[in-house]
């Protein structure tokens, strides 16, 4: 009998938890079909949008803010509350849907390089049956191209692993302009 109060509280919880995680997913996305401005970073022919909503870190003055962006008017923007005029803003860091997918792609190769050449290099101590001078070669040959094939993997692994978990900066200093702009 406490097995199925368990389960109907258990129950209960999860439904209220995804209720209110679709309603304030709801309330976001209402947000931000009403809101007509957002920021864009421009450099060049390349140009980025920032809606309301977005989790941004900004260097401004010296100091990091990390936030979500709140509001934007021409001339300012709103992380969290604190106002920060943008011809002032540094540089800027955000996570866009497809940099973190590119990182998981790039670190999840990294991930199947490096099992390979971990394989590689387990695969050069089985000797057996050989005469010295294969077995000789066979352990030399493979461990010098597992422990390079880690190499590429354990960088592409790293390289991954920061696209995903940091995102792009656009800084004002490589060219990138921060501007407020109306959308329809």
């Amino acid at each position: 009998m406490k097995k199925l109060s368990l389960i109907k509280v258990t129950s209960f919880f999860l439904i209220t938890l995804f209720f209110i995680l679709f309603s304030g997913k709801q309330l976001i996305a209402q947000t931000d079909t009403y809101d007509k401005v957002v920021l864009e970073m421009q450099k060049d022919d390349k140009i980025k949008k920032v809606k309301i909503g977005k989790r941004v870190r900004i260097w401004y003055e010296g100091e990091k803010y990390i936030g979500y962006l709140d509001s934007i008017t021409n001339e300012t923007i709103f992380v969290d509350g604190q106002e920060l005029k943008i011809e002032k803003i540094e540089k800027m860091g955000i996570k866009f849907k497809a940099t973190q997918i590119t990182g998981a792609v790039i670190g999840t190769s990294g991930l199947l390089i490096t099992a390979l050449g971990t394989y590689l290099i387990i695969e050069a101590q089985d000797t057996e049956g050989l005469d010295i001078a294969a077995a000789l070669a066979k352990v030399v040959v493979l461990t010098a191209f597992g422990v390079i094939i880690d190499a590429v993997g354990i960088t592409s692994t790293t390289i991954g692993a920061s696209v995903f978990f940091i995102g792009k900066k656009y800084k004002k200093s490589k060219g990138w302009n921060f501007t407020a702009v109306q959308i329809e």
